[in-house]
């Protein structure tokens, strides 16, 4: 079996267990290419990213808090996330006060340092990300709204295959 697609088995399966929890699930130190598919937290979590410089993190069809400060991480080991961090399809199903303006970097905050993702399809409650022009997110589209295809990782598999492993479909 491929090592992304372990992870992204085992992501799934500890889903089952991070729903009550402040935490979520999610990636730490030098990750490179890991899926979140499909995994629920905690509405008062958010997913994790624990600093040392994580990358190229795709956040697929989940649902969970988008929590401010719950990302993790040490202070001297930001940023949490460097670049290519996709948001694809998150029911985001709790927030906090910074819902209204959920900025992901910061040169005044010291434990929330994440490059500005890709933020796409992200819906549930309402959460406001400030634009390109405050150099926030990389590309934001549908926000408030489902896109379709609704799993980014299945299409892209679909497309690179022909098919959708039946593994991966045996886990809905």
């Amino acid at each position: 079996m491929h090592l992304k697609t372990v992870k992204v088995l085992l992501f799934v399966l500890l889903a089952l267990t991070l729903a009550s929890l402040l935490i979520g699930c999610g990636v730490s130190k030098p990750s490179v290419g890991t899926v979140l598919w499909n995994v629920t937290w905690g509405n008062d979590a958010c997913f994790e990213s624990h600093a040392t410089q994580p990358r190229a993190t795709l956040i697929d069809n989940c649902s969970g808090g988008l929590v401010y400060y719950r990302a993790g991480g040490d202070e001297n080991e930001v940023p949490n996330h460097l670049g290519d961090l996709t948001l694809w399809n998150l029911n985001v199903t709790g927030t906090d006060s910074h819902a209204s303006n959920f900025a992901w970097w910061s040169d005044s905050e010291t434990w929330w340092k994440i490059f500005p993702p890709i933020v796409v399809g992200t819906h549930g409650m309402n959460v406001k990300f400030p634009g390109k022009e405050q150099q926030q997110v990389t590309y934001e589209e549908s926000t408030g709204m489902k896109v379709s295809p609704e799993s980014l990782y299945e299409a892209q598999l679909r497309e690179r295959l022909g098919y959708v492993p039946g593994w991966l479909n045996a886990l809905k």
